[in-house]
């Protein structure tokens, strides 16, 4: 969760104005030379906050790994089966991530358990989508078959 913004003092180089240390007598980055008690341009900067704006977290991260590594498992015993599972599991920790991301950005605290939970739901509902388009294939296929021998006058 991120902090409120607050604003931060920070010290520049009056030469090429890299951010100093308060007890810092000449600049890191140009060597500019300027004594203990010299006045320095303060620049009035918000916090940043304590996690990133953008970009995944290291656990999804992980999980993606993880993922990748059983799929190309499944992948070396039953290769039809691998290239099912990649389908289902990506578009899983896809709609996975997306929903995390969406309760981070609206402030709610994600466990690890939560994500796990948002893990399985998404490949529930993935499997469930997969086997309503194979029905409809299905019954769209025998409608076809049933048309074509009514057409044909096949009794």
């Amino acid at each position: 969760m991120t902090t409120p913004s607050k604003e931060v003092v920070r010290r520049r180089c009056p030469q090429c104005g890299v951010e100093v240390r308060d007890d810092a007598t000449s600049c890191w980055l140009c060597f500019t030379r300027f004594a203990p008690d010299t006045e320095l341009p303060l620049v009035l900067e918000p916090a940043a906050p304590q996690e990133p704006a953008g970009g995944y977290s290291l656990s999804s991260l992980l999980m993606f790994v993880t993922l990748v590594c059983v799929i190309l498992g499944v992948m070396t015993i039953a290769r039809g089966l691998g290239f099912v599972l990649a389908f289902v599991a990506f578009i899983a920790w896809l709609r996975t991530v997306v929903a995390v991301k969406k309760r981070a950005s609206a402030h709610q605290e994600v466990t690890g358990t939560d994500k796990v939970l948002l893990f399985f739901r998404s490949v529930a509902t993935t499997v469930a989508i997969i086997g309503l388009v194979i029905v409809a294939c299905v019954a769209t296929l025998f409608i076809a078959c049933w048309a074509m021998i009514g057409a044909s006058g096949f009794h």
